[in-house]
């Protein structure tokens, strides 16, 4: 991944990052079949408590901080098919990454 590819998944992010009560998370998937697979996965999940929406190369999810492990699509993420397809990133680190 390039620094502009970081940079425009980072840009992308569509939910409220100032929000401190939500843990805003990046999941950069090793194709666009892992990627779809996810979004599907999260459809029939409850949008408030397990916000999640596709990007480029990426999974956009915003759950409520302090429930990263609980929700139901942490428990989707955590499935042994995606550990080695899956990588996450918190949005707030991968902005300071960028400077």
């Amino acid at each position: 991944m390039t620094r502009g590819e970081l940079a425009t998944a980072v840009d992308g992010f569509p939910f409220d990052d100032a929000d401190a009560s939500r843990q805003p998370w990046v999941i950069f998937c090793v194709d666009d079949a892992t990627r779809d697979e996810l979004v599907t996965a999260a459809a029939p999940l409850d949008a408030s408590a397990d916000p999640v929406v596709s990007g480029p190369g990426v999974v956009y999810w915003n759950p409520v901080k302090g429930t990263t492990v609980d929700t139901p699509f942490a428990k989707v993420l955590a499935k042994t098919a995606f550990k080695p397809r899956t990588t996450n990133r918190n949005l707030r680190t991968l902005r300071r990454i960028l400077g």
